[in-house]
């Protein structure tokens, strides 16, 4: 009778298992409303970070969409957003305070933006 060493067999099965679930929060993300809007994110060894646009309104009804780059980081239940607008927008400076909550299904995920400015909900695509 043979014996058959299946030590290995398991060992890439756990790895398969562990590379293939992935980090849900990273990814492509679309907002619901308006594909423009749009987030790209990668884990990092301390967190994640990413660039993408958003839509800014100044009073009078003036909007654009403006680049951004951002770090996240997770905070118990929910994940915190701070950044930097860049390119053409780069004259906004900084943004911190946005908060993040992401379903149990890992492909939605609502951001609150601070003193009032709203919701932007996002779906991910890849």
């Amino acid at each position: 009778m043979r014996r058959i060493d299946l030590r290995g067999v398991f060992l890439v099965l756990g790895l398969v298992a562990m590379t293939g679930c992935g980090d849900p929060l990273s990814g492509k993300w679309e907002n619901k409303d308006d594909d423009d809007i749009d987030l790209d994110i990668e884990q990092t060894d301390d967190g994640w970070e990413g660039d993408g646009h958003i839509g800014v309104c100044f009073e009078g009804g003036d909007c654009f969409l403006c680049p951004i780059d951002f770090e996240v980081t997770e905070s118990g239940d929910h994940y915190e957003v701070e950044g930097e607008f860049t390119g053409s927008c780069s004259e906004l400076g900084d943004f911190d305070d946005i908060e993040c909550e992401l379903n149990d299904a890992g492909d939605e995920l609502e951001c609150d933006l601070p003193n009032g400015g709203g919701t932007l909900e996002y779906e991910k695509k890849e």
